[in-house]
């Protein structure tokens, strides 16, 4: 599965996963009794070292572990002993009490290697039905501070102890229960540059939540526009690069009613002429990577969900991913999905990184002395139909992953204009000569009648231009006309582009004229009432000849509907 968010080249490595077990060890001077993970080929050095952390020994070798209550057999440290030489498997109740005689020194491997956990019951499939040992809304594995922990009672519980394990479960109820692109149009155009270059691209959803009409208390989130950041692309990777646009096109998008949704990002492949090759959907891999899981989390955790319930005001995330791939019937493929909670949590403490080699699996943070982390683990139905529980060191990111339906409208509906002239370039594609200028702005404005002023200016990518212009600060003075787009008001359209000083200014800057003032005159600011497009050549060195005069366009909309195809397809 090729990648699609990747920052940078990672090695290849193989790392297997099995179940684990559970002994309990009872401390017979204080009846302390811990829970500690093993397994049957462990070494006796290591269990001990597990030992010594859960019970926090300051004289590792004050204590012995026996296999009964009355002392029978000892169990000796040993970096050549298993468990299994003493017979001991998971549910087996263990014994310590303070020894005289000495452990011995055997057990000290310092370079010992770590485990993996082997099964010979291979994991399930992952998305198979699973127990929920325990739930949590949030995995909060924020590591506690230890340098402050001076208290030595053995009868004291720190804080990791409460903390011996936790089960990750996939999720089921996502906090968006749908998404819905307003038009074609708006992906038509994004996926516009794969099929140009055949490149990668990603971009950002701006939209809005609205109040699902079938499902009681649902959420829809509808897609308006799509914004594309500065980025570097390539045929399988993509990376993103410093946006100084970033804060003026939240302003302008919370200007419009709408606000960032989510992020949308192609992984296409052509298998031949017109066929896009399946490489997500085939059940041979996930849905998404282990790194754009992580890289979905870390979006989710930058635009938390306000709750008023919650503590800390915010619970969860309404941020979506959507992955453009080909599906099994090799037609482009709109696949909508979120990370869990637990998932976005783990990211946001760091604790989870991609596993090289194996995009479908992550890997979750071994505790270390700095910065103790719980034990994670999956449970789900085995190949025998008997509920097991599996290490998360490797997690299938199945488990941490939640489709959300992904759809068009029967109707379709157009926030922004769509007419039949030729749009206005989208932002940061200098280098597929998609360049935004004052010629290209000009070239553009001259296709439309000065009656068709509003539907010219419906472009959010023509406004995200308009809004961040160095030469003349136009952003100033576009709140009335982002006004009369919202409310779509021609005569109140009409009027701004009389009585704008700056965009006056910008119409003399696109003439070429020279400005011997900071604002143009009285009369200038009344005068105009010709078409704009003709204002825009009486001084123009540009030939514009044959465009002024462009005819209105036929296109008509036709009114929003409830009713919604689920489909995602549209013709390679």
């Amino acid at each position: 599965m090729a990648a699609a968010v990747l920052l940078g080249t990672l090695a290849k490595s193989l790392i297997s996963s099995g179940g684990f077990q559970m002994v309990r060890i009872q401390k017979q001077d204080d009846g302390t009794t811990r829970r500690i993970e093993i397994q049957e080929q462990m070494s006796t050095g290591k269990f001990y070292k597990k030992v010594i952390h859960a019970f926090h020994l300051h004289n590792p070798k004050e204590y012995g572990v026996y296999r009964g209550r009355n002392k029978t057999i000892l169990i000796k440290p040993s970096g050549g002993k298993t468990l299994s030489t003493y017979k001991i498997k998971g549910g087996d109740m263990l014994f310590m009490f303070p020894v005289d005689e000495d452990l011995g020194d055997d057990w000290e491997v310092e370079n010992e290697d770590e485990e993996t956990p082997t099964d010979p019951k291979s994991p399930p499939t992952p998305g198979s039905n699973h127990k929920v040992v325990i739930e949590e809304e949030e995995l909060g594995v924020e590591a506690p501070d230890l340098s402050q922990d001076t208290v030595t009672e053995r009868n004291f519980v720190p804080f990791n102890d409460y903390l011996q394990y936790l089960c990750l479960h996939q999720p089921n109820n996502p906090h968006v229960d749908n998404v819905m692109f307003e038009n074609q149009f708006i992906v038509e155009r994004f996926v516009r540059t794969w099929r140009k270059t055949g490149f990668q691209r990603m971009g950002y959803l701006f939209g809005s939540y609205r109040q699902h009409e079938t499902i009681p208390n649902g959420v829809r989130a509808v897609v308006s526009a799509i914004y594309e950041p500065p980025q570097r692309n390539t045929e399988q990777n993509i990376e993103l690069l410093d946006d100084t646009k970033e804060n003026q096109v939240l302003l302008l998008a919370s200007q419009l009613g709408m606000q960032k949704i989510g992020w949308i990002f192609t992984d296409l492949m052509s298998e031949r002429e017109n066929v896009i090759k399946c490489t997500r959907d085939k059940g041979e891999g996930s849905k998404l990577s282990a790194e754009e899981c992580i890289m979905a989390g870390e979006l989710q955790n930058r635009k938390p969900r306000q709750c008023e319930k919650s503590k800390s005001g915010f619970f969860g995330s309404q941020f979506v991913t959507i992955c453009v791939t080909g599906d099994t019937t090799n037609q482009i493929h709109f696949e909508a999905m979120m990370v869990s909670d637990q998932c976005a949590a783990l990211v946001k403490e760091g604790l989870i990184s991609a596993l090289p080699g194996s995009p479908e699996l992550a890997w979750v943070a071994e505790s270390t002395d700095e910065k103790p982390v719980p034990g994670l683990y999956f449970e789900a139905v085995g190949q025998d139909g008997i509920h097991r529980k599996y290490n998360a060191r490797p997690l299938p990111v199945d488990y941490i992953l939640v489709s959300v339906p992904a759809e068009f409208p029967l109707s379709q509906e157009y926030t922004f204009k769509v007419h039949d002239k030729k749009p206005f370039p989208i932002e940061h594609r200098e280098d597929m000569s998609e360049v935004q200028d004052l010629e290209t702005l000009n070239k553009y404005l001259c296709q439309f009648t000065q009656e068709e002023f509003l539907t010219a200016v419906s472009d959010f990518h023509l406004l995200v231009y308009l809004a961040s212009l160095d030469v003349i600060p136009l952003w100033s003075n576009m709140g009335v006309l982002l006004e009369c787009i919202k409310q779509q008001d021609h005569e109140g359209a009409a009027n701004w582009i009389k009585t704008s000083p700056h965009w006056q200014k910008l119409l003399d800057l696109i003439n070429g004229g020279r400005l011997e003032s900071e604002y143009v005159s009285a009369e200038a600011v009344k005068a105009p009432t010709v078409e704009f497009a003709e204002l825009a050549i009486q001084t123009s060195n540009i030939n514009l000849n044959g465009n002024s005069n462009s005819e209105k366009s036929k296109r008509k909309e036709e009114p929003s509907q409830n009713g919604h195809q689920i489909s995602t397809d549209i013709a390679c």
